[in-house]
């Protein structure tokens, strides 16, 4: 270790062999954090609590509440700390990643904690410093609310900063450019892999080495990525975009940092809440008034008034095709995306924008849903009748009270006066509210073997109180009813999202398209011209051909790139190939989320999905 350099790596040794004695007493560590001028420990034990006070921790957010505060600070709270403890005192903190001060927390609120979120990560922790980690237990500690693949990193890295490396914002660039080195990890195996890649091109520590990436990153002229972020009760960003009249922005804040060619995230947030542009900006920070063609979509409440601003020049607007928050919620690489906070400017990561832009560039596709009208369709006749669909959990009321998924499994939680997830309850009320969209197909099925008909959605959601069940409700043109038996088990939930399932049969290239065969309609796309998502499931059992398709999957993917060499198009295939091997196996009565969560099936009803 260079002298008077890097010396906070012993500290942290010493730290975590002190953190490791302290399992069951945790509320130890957050009175060590508090004595030295670190906090708040602010916990919610119900939505919009703001009063209940933290007392329990996990290590790994022991340290990211030190990180969280600017070079000057956290050096002081780390010397306090370790001079408490009467351990090494350290003299820098050269090389230790930053932690988002927003999300210092590796778990969720206390009202949200509902499968031992702590524990695991104290789990996680010990077989860290055992050296006994298994990509299961790295797959499932990613899965945990406010943890991602980045952030994981820099835990590991904190407790053992010559072991393991951060992979992150400032690290990734100096990865790639500078080594050479694709910074692409899946699993735990396969980040293993990327350190032993890296120690061959380097012969400094770790912890060096993360001193170099940030100095690096800091000597170039860097292109800075940020979310301009904008309410529709104050300004209607959607209709200037698609009258093509977003030219500037306001900047509440990081004035001093924007600046010309840095690229943005533009966040609607609201009921509709998503990504609805790209974009560049072409100025420096001035003052002024908005443009006169842009200061018409201020609403009523709010006016056109001289603040500072940039110019803004809008490259993929994405308005009649918003990326919605629901679309990138299971994105571990965006589970740090500072959206829905107040304010208007936020700091982004070039990886965020680079994924936003990826999934810019996919084709919107149509949804397909398999649905059961009622327990054991008792109510199809109706909603065929009707014009409708509706769902049951009559006694959550009204959807539209609700803003977030885990507000739903809150309420069924204290409905049910159970400790259980209630993801598939919860998922089910979500989609039938957010994700289903106008044109949708829907496929009435009743139990696990028979077809009713099909529809089109021709509404949004909407609550009819004047029902007496099945309250929440769409609009559906229905186009054919009938009965029809299938030559398998159809999936017991209430609602499935078939979109991306392919079918084994050999007539048929997706799933749904299979059932719409049964009910006697034609195929609704050719094999040829089909554009699939990128997470396409292939649907079926062993033995079916599921390998074979997704060999040709992965020679589409390549064949539809514009690539520069054999390599890079072999090194596209083994990725795509490994990415879909992953699905092969499970069993068709399951779907996917069925398949890594590991549940298993349950007998229908109506609180089923």
């Amino acid at each position: 270790m260079i002298e008077n350099k890097f010396t906070w790596v012993e500290t942290h040794k010493e730290l975590t062999q002190f953190i490791l004695t302290k399992e069951n007493f945790q509320k130890d560590l957050i009175d060590i954090l508090k004595s030295v001028g670190i906090g708040p420990f602010n916990d919610k034990s119900k939505l919009g609590d703001h009063d209940t006070e933290l007392d329990e921790i996990d290590p790994f957010t022991f340290f990211c509440y030190i990180y969280k505060y600017g070079t000057d600070r956290r050096l002081k709270y780390l010397q306090k700390i370790a001079d408490k403890l009467k351990i090494s005192i350290p003299n820098d903190d050269l090389g230790i990643p930053s932690a988002n001060a927003q999300k210092v927390w590796l778990f969720p609120s206390k009202y949200l904690r509902v499968n031992n979120e702590i524990n695991r990560l104290w789990n996680f922790f010990k077989k860290a410093i055992n050296n006994n980690i298994t990509d299961d237990d790295f797959l499932d500690i990613i899965s945990i609310r406010n943890v991602a693949k980045a952030k994981i990193t820099e835990a590991l890295f904190y407790i053992n900063p010559e072991k393991y490396f951060p992979i992150n914002g400032p690290t990734k660039p100096y990865l790639k450019n500078v080594l050479g080195i694709e910074p692409v990890f899946e699993n735990y195996s396969t980040y293993l892999t990327l350190l032993k890649n890296i120690k061959s091109k380097i012969s400094i520590p770790f912890y060096e080495l993360s001193f170099e990436a940030w100095n690096w990153n800091n000597s170039r002229e860097q292109v800075n990525y940020w979310i301009f972020q904008g309410s529709p009760k104050i300004y209607n960003v959607i209709d200037a975009l698609n009258a093509n009249k977003l030219t500037t922005w306001s900047i509440k804040a990081h004035g001093d940092k924007i600046k010309v060619g840095d690229k943005f995230i533009l966040w609607v947030t609201g009921k509709e809440q998503g990504c609805f542009a790209l974009g560049e900006v072409t100025s420096n920070v001035y003052e002024d008034f908005d443009e006169d063609d842009q200061s018409s979509y201020y609403t009523e409440q709010s006016k056109n008034e001289i603040s500072k601003r940039v110019k803004i020049k809008i490259t993929n607007n994405l308005s009649n095709n918003p990326i919605r928050k629901d679309e990138i919620e299971n994105i571990s690489e965006l589970k740090e995306l500072k959206i829905g906070n107040q304010g208007t400017n936020f700091s982004a990561t070039e990886e965020e924008y680079e994924i936003l832009l990826e999934l810019s560039k996919k084709q919107k596709y149509k949804r397909y849903w398999l649905y059961a009208p009622g327990e054991n369709a008792e109510m199809w006749d109706e909603f065929y009748r009707l014009g409708i669909m509706g769902l049951g959990w009559d006694e959550l009321g009204d959807l539209n009270y609700f803003s977030s998924k885990e507000e739903l499994t809150t309420k069924l939680q204290e409905l049910e006066n159970t400790k259980s997830s209630k993801k598939n309850d919860s998922t089910a009320n979500y989609e039938f509210k957010d994700i289903i969209s106008t044109g949708d197909v829907i496929i009435a099925k009743k139990g696990r073997g028979e077809l009713l008909g099909y529809g089109i959605v021709s509404s949004d959601y909407y609550y009819d109180k004047e029902r007496l069940r099945y309250q929440k409700c769409r609009k559906v043109e229905w186009k054919k009813k009938g009965n029809w038996k299938t030559d398998h088990n159809l999936a017991l939930k209430t609602l499935t999202d078939i979109t991306k399932y392919l079918s084994e049969h050999s007539n048929y290239k997706t799933y749904y398209e299979r059932l719409m065969g049964i009910m006697g309609e034609s195929k609704t796309n050719q094999i040829e011209n089909m554009n699939f998502p990128l997470n396409t499931i292939f649907f079926g059992p062993p033995g079916t051909g599921k390998t074979y398709n997704t060999i040709l999957r992965a020679a589409e993917i390549i064949e539809n790139r514009d690539l520069n060499s054999y390599d890079e198009a072999l090194q596209i295939f083994k990725s795509k190939l490994h990415d879909q091997i992953e699905f092969i196996t499970f069993h068709q009565n399951f779907s996917y989320e069925d398949f890594i969560q590991g549940l298993r099936p349950e007998t229908e009803n109506e609180g089923q999905l």
